[in-house]
């Protein structure tokens, strides 16, 4: 008996470690991805710009929670500022059960895989990064009828790409500082 319960058990963790659910990844021009220069994303751009699609089991995850992976893959911008990632399937996501989605763009010179490695390479010397808000969606089952829920019904909203600009440390504002300090004393 004891050997058909642990077997039972490690069935239903294994069934439940594959599940799949599907969401519709798409937004529009409502909602569409912005940058501080020229408002939606320009079309020179949008053939540059990468767009992941990144899922959290835990529905209440924040953008820096641990957890996060790239769940749907990743694609481009079709239009300025609008991505259509279609209905995209999260395998370990199982149907019914609330989760985190996120939707993370990059513009950037080089070709990355993931926002993350174009984040690391390029974060300081120029690239375009941002993040949509966090969005709780409970995907529905592939084989069944219902049309997958979308981001756009579940709270999506335009966010902006922007460089990044480097802060200095505060050592070097100390520093700054001091020799500010000096030079005024000086003058006097």
């Amino acid at each position: 008996m004891k050997k058909l319960l642990v077997s039972f058990c490690s069935l239903a963790v294994a069934v439940g470690a594959f599940g799949q659910g599907q969401v519709l990844s798409q937004n529009s021009g409502a909602t569409a991805i912005t940058n501080n220069s020229m408002g939606q994303v320009a079309a020179r751009a949008a053939l540059s710009t990468r767009v992941g699609f990144y899922a959290n089991a835990n529905n209440n995850a924040t953008p820096t929670s641990p957890g996060w992976i790239l769940a749907g893959g990743t694609t481009n911008l079709t239009a300025p500022g609008v991505f259509l990632g279609g209905v995209r399937i999260y395998t370990g996501f199982l149907p019914g059960n609330a989760a985190a989605f996120q939707v993370r763009a990059w513009l950037t010179t080089g070709t990355y895989a993931n926002y993350e490695s174009a984040l690391a390479a390029e974060g300081a010397t120029g690239g375009a990064f941002g993040q949509s808000v966090v969005m709780q969606i409970t995907p529905n089952d592939p084989a069944g009828t219902a049309p997958a829920p979308n981001f756009l019904n579940n709270g999506f909203q335009s966010f902006n790409i922007a460089t990044i600009v480097p802060e200095p440390s505060s050592i070097a504002l100390g520093l700054l500082g001091l020799g500010a300090v000096a030079l005024f004393r000086r003058r006097k």
